[in-house]
């Protein structure tokens, strides 16, 4: 029984990808209308800095975040846990490692329907002043151990959901501004760039520690583990019961929260420190079982790897 749900668990690694799409993407940074300053890192003023209260773990590297919607227009959020975006809508990742800039990752909205994204990723010179496509990927790009991955690959983890975005949704953008550009979810309703408002908190209700723990769950193994993706031609998928995602409907305690459940579900009468979500956490990988989640993991989240190991205690 033990071994059947490892199997089920690691499904998320064996997702098939998506074909990559790049819809018109230039082949060089400088061409995005993103920076006003490549070298300096300055950006353009009708794009706007964004943080999401729960953040996935990319081997430590450093990240901003931007997003640019179309003039006039507003996100369909009829589903508040699944926002549908306008066409023209841009999220753009930078991530840095040791201060130097690895790869500048693009995600556009090329058509009205839900699968209508481009993705590409930008790998930087040494010099700092320009990244160029990377369609295919670059491990160990610039001499680090960040790996930029392919246009295909961005599709493991943003593809087979209704919409293409992670990270920025009413729960990841419940949360105080840090700047006064900041894009979060009080000023995007104020500024009427929501069809639906809110009709109650989007936080989730518990001790910080818990609620801290369970966010890292849903950043780092919602995306895949949600419950809801469809069904996939291979045989190892994520069962419907593992699931890792935040609802809107679920924010009343963490005790509501599908994580919650899952967790006790995979419990399997063993100690917490021996708990499956754990070792998934730390795993090496193999040709069976990868480390969770599959990509930017070659090194272990000390500090989010303690956190969970110390909710799971409490759940148990």
């Amino acid at each position: 029984m033990f071994l059947l749900l490892i199997l089920l668990f690691c499904g998320c690694s064996r997702q098939r990808p998506e074909p990559e799409l790049h819809g018109g993407l230039p082949a060089r940074l400088s061409e995005l209308d993103l920076y006003s300053d490549l070298h300096a890192g300055s950006v353009v003023a009708d794009v706007r800095p964004y943080e999401p209260t729960f953040s996935l773990w990319s081997d430590g590297a450093a990240k901003r975040r931007w997003i640019r919607l179309p003039v006039g227009e507003a996100i369909d959020t009829s589903d508040m846990d699944a926002w549908r975006f306008p066409a023209g809508t841009e999220l753009f990742k930078e991530f840095s490692v040791a201060g130097k800039r690895i790869e500048t990752r693009v995600l556009r909205k090329v058509s009205p329907e839900d699968a209508g994204w481009a993705a590409m990723s930008y790998a930087w010179n040494d010099a700092q002043d320009e990244a160029v496509a990377a369609p295919d990927g670059a491990a160990d790009a610039l001499g680090t151990q960040h790996d930029i991955p392919s246009a295909r690959t961005c599709m493991m983890c943003h593809g087979g959901r209704r919409e293409r975005v992670l990270g920025f949704g009413a729960i990841q953008l419940a949360h105080p501004a840090n700047s006064e550009s900041d894009v979060t979810l009080e000023r995007l309703t104020l500024e009427r760039r929501l069809s639906h408002e809110p009709r109650a908190p989007m936080a989730l209700a518990g001790p910080p520690e818990d609620v801290a723990a369970v966010g890292y769950l849903h950043a780092n193994c919602g995306h895949c583990h949600d419950g809801g993706r469809p069904p996939q031609p291979q045989p190892l998928r994520p069962p419907t019961y593992v699931d890792f995602s935040l609802r809107v409907q679920d924010l009343s305690s963490v005790q509501a929260t599908r994580a919650h459940a899952t967790a006790r579900l995979l419990a399997l009468g063993q100690p917490a420190t021996h708990h499956l979500i754990l070792r998934r956490m730390t795993t090496p990988g193999g040709p069976l079982l990868r480390r969770m989640p599959p990509l930017a993991t070659e090194i272990i989240d000390d500090e989010g790897l303690s956190l969970v190991r110390e909710w799971l205690q409490r759940v148990q």
